[in-house]
């Protein structure tokens, strides 16, 4: 078997899983002698495969230590305690040289969005240099549970700043209990509740919308209005609905609120909920002008949903110029679906739609040349142009091969 592995590469892991399934320790050990461990570590990890994390450790120790961390974070998402402790200690603090910085390379950030409150309590005694104290005590008030909140709280590192910011954080996540557990340790000013409440609104967080409004003498007039834009621009349809009820959103407000969701202004902090819910919800008010749909539809065009887009166009008289510059934003800066719609409208010039094809033909932008091409707004007469402008090797001509062997295919067939 060693002689084996010694001539031919391992490129597949179903050798070590049928070794681990029969309990052939003694294959094990050599597959995992053997193999790369940029392959067989993240396996192990993930199948909850200690003996194999074990032997692998044991020979090729000499391994990037980031394959290693990389194995400790697919263990703690699996949960797998063993693992997670075994490569903790044996590592050391090697294994914390690099990247525990970023949320997304920590191992105590990972156990607490995983909810793995007993690892978060073993890597936070246990992970030497583990983590940045503000991305961990994040994690904490934007996931919870209360216990690890408390936890964090009484670490030395925990600073009033700290407490602000999590605040805030805690609010934009929704985690109302982790919110009230912080207003316990010290009190916040008008500032710290404004962006608590905007962040909120942005986020989608109606109940956190709520019970801050209640403290309403510390939201002013001003943090109203940026929670309704950014609640607007994020399609938040419940959270805009109750700040309405709470206090009625002006005609000026409405419209600042209207393009904000027009041009998908919002927090990135969550998925749009409903931008049209929200463009009909204040178009129903009587004080969106059509000038006012008119001139924020090429803007639009650049970065809204097909929906939106569909939207304005039927609920305001759009002109076609309008319409060839909206065109024109989308093909360079959204995507297919949109520029579709807006082709199809017949309102785009066709001197609009050559210059946007030659632009992406050159560039070598085959999202947007298949885009356009496969909207049927792309003559033969326009591909024969644009192929003699760009280089016979370009990407633009494996593109119109592929094209005319489709096309010679289609006639083969009809």
């Amino acid at each position: 078997m060693k002689c084996l592995l010694e001539l031919y590469r391992i490129d597949t892991l179903d050798p070590l899983k049928r070794a681990l399934d029969h309990g052939h320790h003694d294959i094990v050990e050599v597959i995992c002698k053997e193999m790369d461990p940029e392959l067989s570590l993240p396996w192990a990890a993930q199948h909850r495969e200690l003996e194999a994390i074990k032997q692998i450790y044991h020979h090729r120790r000499d391994a990037d230590m980031w394959e290693f961390l990389q194995a400790v974070m697919a263990a703690i998402s699996s949960g797998n305690f063993e693992i997670v402790k075994f490569l903790n200690e044996t590592c050391g603090e090697d294994l914390y040289q690099r990247g525990t910085n970023h949320k997304d390379c920590c191992p105590l950030t990972r156990a607490i969005e995983c909810g793995h409150v007993e690892l978060v309590k073993y890597l936070y005694a246990n992970g030497y240099k583990a983590t940045s104290f503000e991305i961990a005590f994040s994690a904490a008030v934007s996931y919870g549970p209360l216990e690890l909140v408390e936890l964090f709280c009484g670490d030395e590192r925990c600073s009033a700043a700290s407490i602000n910011q999590g605040f805030v954080v805690a609010a934009g996540a929704g985690q109302l209990a982790n919110m009230k557990c912080l207003q316990l340790k010290q009190e916040f000013d008008d500032s710290m509740l404004a962006e608590a409440f905007k962040r909120a609104a942005g986020c989608g967080q109606t109940e956190v919308v709520e019970h801050l409004y209640s403290e309403r003498d510390q939201i002013s007039t001003s943090a109203f209005e940026e929670a309704a834009i950014v609640a607007g621009g994020g399609g938040h349809l419940s959270v805009l609905k109750l700040l309405d009820g709470k206090n009625p959103i002006s005609d000026e407000l409405a419209v600042k609120v209207f393009l904000s969701a027009a041009k998908d202004k919002g927090l990135r902090c969550s998925d749009i909920d409903d931008q049209v819910g929200v463009l009909e919800f204040l178009h129903a008010k009587g004080c969106i002008a059509s000038d006012v749909i008119v001139k924020v539809f090429p803007e639009a065009a650049g970065s809204s949903s097909v929906d939106v887009m569909e939207f304005l166009y039927t609920t305001a008289s759009i002109p076609s110029y309008v319409v060839d510059e909206a065109f024109e934003n989308a093909s360079y800066d959204n995507c297919v679906e949109v520029v579709e719609f807006l082709y199809k409208t017949g309102g785009v010039f066709a001197k609009t739609i050559e210059e946007t094809f030659m632009v992406s033909a050159r560039d070598e932008d085959m999202y947007f040349v298949e885009c356009l091409y496969n909207c049927g707004c792309v003559s033969r007469e326009l591909l024969e142009k644009a192929s003699q402008s760009a280089e016979t090797t370009s990407l633009f001509h494996l593109f119109l091969s592929r094209t005319r062997d489709n096309e010679a295919l289609k006639k083969a067939f009809a």
